[in-house]
């Protein structure tokens, strides 16, 4: 199937409830179409998966699936929200979340820096909303700049000078040994390393896949690293960045940006070895509300 190739079409009724309109987005694993919901105009996205996407990942209906689940358990204002999943009549498989107005942290992280205080409003959302799913037993795994959307100010009930964030995808999750998620089962073999290169923190790939809280803690470490600098924390890419991770500090910053109170949270979030990171996200959410950016 090309990218361009339909999952559904423009009109299409799902679940006597949802009303499909224009693709949005295609990716190598899902399309993502415009939608509302018919009751109340209320505007809606729908992420159908390609029903090919198995020759890529044989786990990729299971992966779908729990995303669904975990997003749905997870109730928070800065985790996007999924609203209902089906399958069509043709065996496509498909979620609703809710519409999003913005951009991904993407889009815009390598631009310029960002002024600090825009850094920590962010980087406290972040770590809010993984507070939360950590609290229920669930690390995300796969935080990165396309998984955190910046919603436009005034979206989603915001002051109109007030930037929410989202996070996307919990596809990649995992439930934490005794925790609450107990529909959350592993879907990958014992020591594979999951998540995207260049985020991995580096006892992920030293431990043989081992997954803390921290892992996550990391990631958001170096989206505020980036963010603060306007930079890639590490040169490489892909296996190459990710082994840089495991041997090295992010390369130096500005001293001026070295000296600033927010990047000590930053250098704490990143550092390669846990024991000497945050132990949970709470802790570093203390640390960003006292130090006043």
């Amino acid at each position: 199937m090309s990218s361009t190739d339909e999952l559904l079409q423009k009109g299409e009724i799902l679940k006597y409830k949802y009303l499909v309109k224009d693709l949005i987005a295609a990716g190598g694993y899902a399309l993502v179409y415009d939608a509302e919901i018919i009751e109340d105009d209320r505007p809606v996205v729908v992420k159908a998966l390609r029903t090919n996407v198995t020759e890529l990942d044989p786990n990729a209906n299971e992966r779908f699936e729990r995303e669904a689940k975990i997003a749905a358990h997870l109730r928070h204002s800065n985790i996007v929200e999924i609203l209902d999943v089906g399958v069509t009549q043709s065996n496509v498989r498909f979620m609703v979340l809710e519409r999003l107005f913005g951009f991904p942290l993407s889009q815009i992280i390598y631009k310029e820096p960002a002024p600090n205080e825009h850094v920590r409003i962010i980087l406290l959302q972040v770590l809010s909303a993984l507070a939360h799913a950590h609290d229920q037993g669930i690390v995300h795994r796969d935080i990165k700049p396309s998984n955190i959307f910046i919603c436009e100010p005034g979206e989603d009930g915001a002051d109109e000078e007030e930037y929410r964030i989202k996070i996307l995808d919990f596809g990649l999750s995992k439930g934490l040994w005794g925790g609450r998620a107990t529909f959350c089962q592993p879907l990958t073999m014992a020591g594979e390393a999951v998540g995207t290169p260049g985020y991995f923190a580096p006892e992920m790939l030293n431990d043989m896949g081992v997954t803390t809280p921290q892992v996550d803690l990391y990631a958001v470490g170096l989206l505020g690293y980036e963010m603060l600098t306007g930079t890639e924390a590490y040169t490489g890419t892909g296996v190459q960045r990710a082994y840089a991770q495991m041997t090295q500090d992010p390369r130096p910053p500005p001293k001026m940006i070295k000296q600033l109170p927010i990047f000590k949270v930053i250098r704490n979030l990143t550092e390669r070895d846990p024991s000497d990171r945050y132990l949970s996200a709470v802790e570093a959410i203390y640390d960003l509300e006292h130090i006043g950016g």
